[in-house]
């Protein structure tokens, strides 16, 4: 009985950081979590801030509030002008290059190797010709953990950026109606997936999917 009553204060004490855990979040400047509650932040984060001094605080604050604010107002200058790009039937718009490397670390690559899942690895890089490479290897073997049953799997995701604030950000393709993708391949067929993100949770990971065939 005892030990029982002790995971019950443990359990109660640990609700109880909880809520003092979320008040103080409450005060500090709103951030939206797209995994739904900040129950599943870090602790061991928000321990780590908790223990830094109060003028190191005040500083990091300070500059975040001064770098996003500068942003916001960059954002309503933008939105006071009221001049939206004009596109006629015909026109092109580049929106991702690969000529440099800065351009190609805008993008992140997540194989299976990276969750303990598998064996395949992956990078992006520039060519000496200003082309984006993708190229690795593709490992369909399983680990020994017992647990997996099909391995061999590697993405490739844009970084979107963000509003000030660290409010998402999406970009608006309202006014196009195709997208051209100059890629030379190696055979595979490739899944081509575009977010549509929406102001619900439940529209959060919502994605359009297409098959990308390539020539070798």
């Amino acid at each position: 009985m005892r030990s029982v009553v002790a995971a019950l204060r443990t359990g109660n004490a640990f609700l109880y950081r909880k809520q003092i855990v979320n008040q103080c979040r409450c005060m500090t400047i709103y951030e939206s979590s797209r995994k739904g509650s900040p129950e599943y932040d870090s602790q061991e984060k928000y321990d780590e801030w908790l223990k830094k001094p109060m003028t190191e605080k005040i500083r990091i604050k300070s500059q975040y509030l001064k770098k996003n604010v500068l942003l916001w107002c960059e954002e309503w200058k933008e939105k006071l002008r009221m001049d939206p790009k004009e596109v006629l039937p015909g026109d092109r718009d580049i929106q991702f290059k690969f000529n440099s490397q800065e351009e190609c670390e805008k993008w992140i690559i997540s194989a299976d190797s990276d969750w303990n899942e598998g064996f395949t690895t992956g990078t992006l890089e520039t060519s000496t010709a200003g082309y984006g490479v993708f190229h690795g290897k593709l490992d369909t073997s399983l680990p020994k953990s017992g647990n997996i049953v099909r391995a061999g799997w590697i993405t490739m995701s844009f970084k979107c950026p963000k509003k000030s604030f660290n409010r998402p950000n999406t970009f608006d393709w309202d006014r196009y109606t195709h997208l051209i993708m100059r890629i030379r391949g190696d055979g595979r067929k490739y899944s081509l997936m575009i977010k549509t993100p929406g102001f619900f949770d439940i529209h959060w990971l919502d994605l359009k999917a297409y098959s990308l065939f390539t020539h070798g």
